[in-house]
């Protein structure tokens, strides 16, 4: 009978952590972080924003550099991979390239970042 008594608590507790587990609300799916503000733009909307960005003359159109540390060699990174690559990121993060690409200037550039889109 003594057997049968432990054979039995590890059932239920077993059964109870399997419980607590499903019921737990903390320990539901994991659930990506929302997307930014839509007004702020999608991946999409990156080329564009880069273009002006480059027809402006404004920093951030070279992209990144590459591990060699330097701008203009083959292993940068774009302006728009690095648009893209933040926009679809968890947590997503935003270059608000819809306001990027209508700005008329650097100054409204960066009114963008500042929540002026």
């Amino acid at each position: 009978m003594g057997k049968l008594t432990i054979l039995l608590g590890i059932v239920a507790m077993l059964l109870f952590i399997a419980l607590l587990v499903m019921t737990c609300p903390s320990c539901g799916p994991y659930t990506p972080t929302p997307p930014v503000d839509p007004e702020a733009g999608t991946p999409e909307d990156c080329p564009a924003a880069c273009a002006n960005l480059e027809e402006l003359q404004c920093p951030g159109w070279e992209g990144a550099p590459g591990p060699d540390g330097e701008y203009g060699t083959e292993d940068d990174t774009s302006c728009t991979e690095v648009c893209i690559t933040l926009m679809e990121s968890d947590p997503s993060m935003t270059l608000f390239p819809v306001c990027t690409a209508r700005a008329a200037s650097c100054e409204e550039v960066d009114t963008c970042f500042e929540g002026g889109y």
